[in-house]
Order: C-alpha cells, then structure tokens, then sequence
C-alpha cells in the first residue's frame, strides 16, 4: 500500500486536522494500492476504529488501523530522507510496522514526558508519604489532596517502572535526579521492583480519591449555574462530613436585583454510592418593585437555569432553553414564569413554555426595529445571547437619523418585543405583517402546519375547492352598497347625506 504524493501538503494538513479534532485513528480499504485523501476513514477512539474494521471483515472487505499522529511521523520523515537524498518520487509505501513502532516511542517518550511533570509538580524534600498509612484525623481537604496526589505519582512511575528493562532505567534517572537526599529516596528499590503498588492503601485511597472527584465536579456544576466560589470551603466541609442531605446559603445582587438562594445537596440513592448531587436552588428576588421567589431544579442530563437567567424569569422576563421532558425528544422553547396562576404544593410558580411551533421568531421580531447594531454581526450575536438569556438588553435604535438608547427584551406569549427608553417608559414596537381579507378560508391542516396562506378557488389536499365563506359575501355585498362616490375614494365623507327616510345628520 502507498500513498500518493500528488497532494501531499492537502494530506498532512488532513492528519493535523484530524488530531487537532480529537481524531487519533484512521482507516483504510487494505485492498487499494495507490491511497489519496479520499481514502481515509478518521475515528475519535480506537474502538470506533475497530467497531468499522470489524463491519467491513463482515463484508469481506480487509481494513487497515492505523494511529494518526504516529503515521504523520512516519510520512514526514520518510519524505524528508527521501528529499536529503535527492530522489524523486511519487508515492510513499506504508510499512504498518515501522508505523506502530513510531507509535509505540511516541507513547513511551509521552509515558517519560508525563512522569517528568508530575515530578516537577511537588517538593519532594518536604514529602510526607507514606503508602500504608492514611492521613492523620483532621487534616484539612487540601493536604489529603497534595498526599493522594504524591501517591498517585508515585504508583504511576512503579507501574511504568516494570514495563521492561528500557523503562525501569529511565525511571530509575528520574527518581534518583528528584529523590536523592529526599525522605522519598528509602521508596526507591520499592517503586522500581513494582513492590509499592501492593503497600499502597486502597478502599481508603479510592474513597478520598471519589471525594475529590465529587467536590470537582459540585464545584464546575456551581460555577456554571453562576453560584460564588465562596461556598466552596462549606461544600468541602460536608462532604467530609458524609450526611444525608446539606443546604448552602448564597447571595448576589445582578445591578439593584438582591438574589438569595438557598441551594440543596444530597447522597444518591442508589446502593452503595457515596456521591452527592446538586439537586436544585430556592431563588428569591428583591428589587424596588419585585418579591418573587421559585425553586429550580438541577438537570444533570441536559440544561439547567442558571442564577442570572433565575433571576430574569423572578422579573417576570422570559428565556430561550433546551428542554429535557421525562419522556420524548429534547426541545428548545422559551420560558417563562405565570405570576397569575395559582401556586403547586411546593409553593412554586407555573411555567409556561413556548416551543417553534407557537409562531415566535426572534429574529424576525428584532427585524421589525431599526437598530443600530444590525450594522455589526459580532454586536447582533451578542445581542441575540442577551435576549435569549433574558435580559433588558441595551440597544440603540435609529429613527429620524437620530441614535435612541433604549433597551429591550423578548415577549414571546405575544410573538414581540418589549422596548423602554432611558426613563424607562415602555416604547412601541411594530407588529408582524399579517394578511388582512374578508372572511375565513377552510383549514388545510397541512397547510397550516406549514404556516402557509390559502386562497380562494385553491385546491384543498383533499380536492376540495377553497370559497369565501359566508361571512365574506355579506361583506362583499355590503361593500356593494355604498355609495360610488365613497367606493372609488374609499374614506367616508365627514358629512353625509341622508340617502333615505328620517333625519339625516350633520
């Protein structure tokens, strides 16, 4: 097998592509001689890789695997010693095994380099280690980290260590270069003989080991719903603790809006696991004019309302979300709290939800006003993410060649939008163009999914003929009747004459 050098530049910006994106593994058809570009099959893990070799075997079809970056290597040095040596030519031969022998140097120089920087990451002549003994009660959350940390370097090198005689002896360099004259250098004999790996402590290990994975990802779920890091130290405290349940206090202000929540953690219920999850937050909102409070749950499987969009909806504004329902397919619609309707068991509000199919365009609404950002796409971008998120967005509005301030947001119950001047005094905003005629046509269930009109003397998908109703003749007929005067300039005169018996009025 070769590949052809006709597009080799086009080739290898494909392999850089392909690991820039994730893609480590490619595949091939076995059977084709002279490969291009367009040969090549990318996968994001090698199982995915094996999954198609295995479809194709199958088939009868023979597919090659090979590691990207490794092949990357190979062709460009196997071009670079052709080029020193002045040869021309015109393809590359594959050699599968030279290939995966650069991909087994590259993991092992990778394997070195990584163990390097997790040397370099401690202070070895300060090191506490010890690998049967668990850290003392009442030692604070940061230095059982730095300890689990230490033991995880030291049981990653033992592993490596005993891979062979090659990767025992750069070990060996590298401990005795960070060890020596250290309380670590007594670990030596043990970490290259792989004897450490059995002194090291184990369910208590993995224990602290899933609590520092549960603070982390407690901690990244916080900062994503908008919550302060100073509820961290309190989250570490009762994790440590190990209790059922756990609320945390917070509170923030977005401008003059006074937020506080009261958020609620749990243990799971399932059997035999120690992790705690974010369930929801207990919103209230104080402003000038507002006291609204709701609790908002915590989506684990999808998108969660965050403290700034808790508090827009609290203002009685709407936000654009990904819905997960306990059954059926994910959605995006706009949310947005009832205040008029009557309150659950829990105390919570109802939430109403506009989906695409209930007619509001976002866009379209926006193209209604003359805005000065329409000029600049970065600036609409962020404009449509602010309204979105369901905020009073400030904007500027162009009318009579001048620069208005204003700020809107997004009303989606009546398909508009909500505009305010500096006073805060509400503007108008155009309506969507609508069709006006007489009468009402059939429905064309079809049709009106669609969002198309229908009219007169159209063709139904049942065949049948679309007329005007009977509504619409009397209007016709009752258009008939005016005068021809008032039909042809189409307002009615200020003074009429009185066309039959009574008085007529001036």
């Amino acid at each position: 097998m070769h590949l052809t050098t006709a597009h080799l530049p086009k080739l290898i910006r494909s392999f850089e592509d392909s690991i820039q994106n994730g893609k480590d593994w490619l595949a091939f058809d076995s059977e084709i001689q002279l490969l291009s570009v367009y040969d090549l099959h990318y996968f994001d893990s090698a199982d995915k890789a094996a999954d198609f070799q295995l479809f194709n075997h199958l088939e009868d079809k023979e597919v090659t695997l090979l590691p990207v970056d490794a092949l990357l290597g190979y062709v460009q040095h196997t071009a670079s010693e052709q080029l020193k040596e002045g040869k021309s030519f015109n393809h590359i031969e594959i050699d599968d095994e030279r290939v995966l022998g650069y991909y087994s140097d590259m993991k092992f120089n990778k394997t070195i380099a990584e163990l390097e920087e997790l040397l370099d990451q401690h202070d070895w002549k300060n090191a506490v280690y010890q690998p049967v003994q668990l850290p003392a009660e009442g030692t604070v959350l940061r230095d059982i980290l730095q300890l689990i940390h230490q033991s995880f370097t030291v049981e990653q090198l033992s592993r490596f260590a005993v891979n062979g005689e090659r990767a025992a002896n750069l070990v060996q360099e590298m401990v005795t270069r960070h060890w020596t004259d250290t309380p670590m250098e007594k670990f030596i004999p043990d970490v290259l003989s792989g004897k450490i790996l059995q002194q090291s402590f184990n369910h208590e290990h993995k224990t602290i080991t899933m609590t520092q994975k549960n603070m982390e990802f407690l901690q990244n779920q916080l900062k994503t719903a908008g919550f302060s890091e100073t509820l961290f130290p309190e989250l570490e405290k009762n994790l440590l603790e190990g209790k059922e349940s756990f609320q945390l206090p917070d509170n923030q202000a977005f401008g003059k809006d006074q937020m506080s929540s009261l958020l609620h953690f749990a243990r799971s219920k399932e059997e035999g696991s120690d992790m705690y999850f974010f369930n929801k937050y207990d919103a209230t909102l104080k402003s000038q004019t507002i006291n609204a409070s709701h609790s908002f749950f915590i989506n684990n499987k999808g998108q969660s309302i965050d403290l700034k969009e808790a508090c827009n909806l609290l203002n009685g504004r709407s936000v654009f979300k990904e819905v997960t329902p306990k059954e059926g397919d994910r959605y995006k619609a706009w949310l947005k709290l009832d205040f008029g309707g009557e309150r659950d068991e829990h105390g919570n509000l109802k939430m109403n939800y506009f989906n695409q199919n209930y007619g509001f365009d976002l866009k379209e609404a926006i193209s209604r006003l003359e805005l000065k950002e329409m000029g600049n796409p970065d600036k609409m971008e962020a404009l449509f993410k602010s309204l979105q998120r369901g905020d009073l967005t400030d904007a500027t509005l162009i009318k009579g060649g001048k620069e208005i301030p204003v700020q809107i947001t997004t009303d989606p119950k009546f398909k508009t939008l909500k505009m305010y001047d500096g006073d805060g005094s509400k503007l108008f905003v155009p309506g969507a163009k609508q069709d006006s005629r007489y009468g009402k046509a059939p429905v064309d269930e079809k049709k009106a999914a669609e969002g198309t009109d229908l009219k007169a003397g159209e063709k139904l998908v049942n065949g049948t003929e679309v007329k005007p109703t009977a509504d619409a003749t009397v209007a016709n007929k009752k258009k008939d009747l005016l005068p021809k005067k008032v039909r042809e300039n189409s307002l009615m005169p200020k003074n009429r004459v009185r066309q039959g018996k009574g008085q007529g009025i001036a």
